[in-house]
């Protein structure tokens, strides 16, 4: 499976091949498979990741050396441990919509992540987050290791010190969702044009 970092490069590299519009850059490139759903935390191929990761933005993204910098953050603390991560986000996040994106989308996202409905297939990638594997036997995200004390903070605890978590949380199961939008779609999200 490709990279998320060896993705973003082949991006770049098509730049000079895309056209500009009077709305702004327009990226054409070809898919292998047409993708099923862009539902993040549900997306398994490398396709449906890819359109993920241009439609979306964590918390973090790779930059062009592949390293984790801040996206939807303004700023993360972390613990002397290297286990608990204090995300701050950006004050002007939005959706689509024009309603505001909160730290609450982050923390549905990963309570989606974790429950056995969901079936998300990269859910072990987040095995590090307290509590995380636990809920994966018992559906019960109460234990999970994520927080949202504010709008605008969003808590990771680790169970262990993993110093590849800045690098996860810029992939496609790590993007927020929002809880009103996924729950009007009466469980199509992703899956229909609309």
């Amino acid at each position: 499976m490709l990279s998320v970092a060896l993705i973003i490069s082949l991006l770049l590299a098509l730049l000079p091949l895309s056209g500009c519009d009077d709305k702004g850059m327009v990226l054409y490139y070809d898919l292998d498979t047409e993708p099923i759903s862009l539902d993040p935390q549900t997306a398994s191929s490398h396709e449906e990741q890819m359109l993920i990761l241009n439609l979306f933005e964590g918390l973090t993204r790779l930059d062009e050396r592949g390293q984790p910098v801040l996206a939807c953050a303004e700023t993360v603390d972390i613990s002397e441990d290297g286990k608990v991560y204090t995300f701050t986000l950006r004050d002007e996040l939005k959706w689509a919509d024009d309603s505001r994106l909160t730290a609450q989308d982050f923390l549905y996202a990963f309570q989606r992540l974790f429950q056995p409905d969901t079936r998300a297939p990269m859910a072990e990638s987040f095995i590090c987050l307290k509590g995380a594997e636990a809920c994966l036997n018992d559906g019960d995200t109460g234990q999970l290791g994520v927080a949202a004390p504010d709008d605008r903070t969003i808590v990771f605890q680790l169970a262990y010190q993993n110093p590849l978590f800045l690098s996860l949380l810029a992939t496609a199961p790590a993007m927020p969702c929002s809880e009103r939008f996924m729950l009007s779609t009466k469980g199509k999200y992703g899956l229909e044009a609309d």
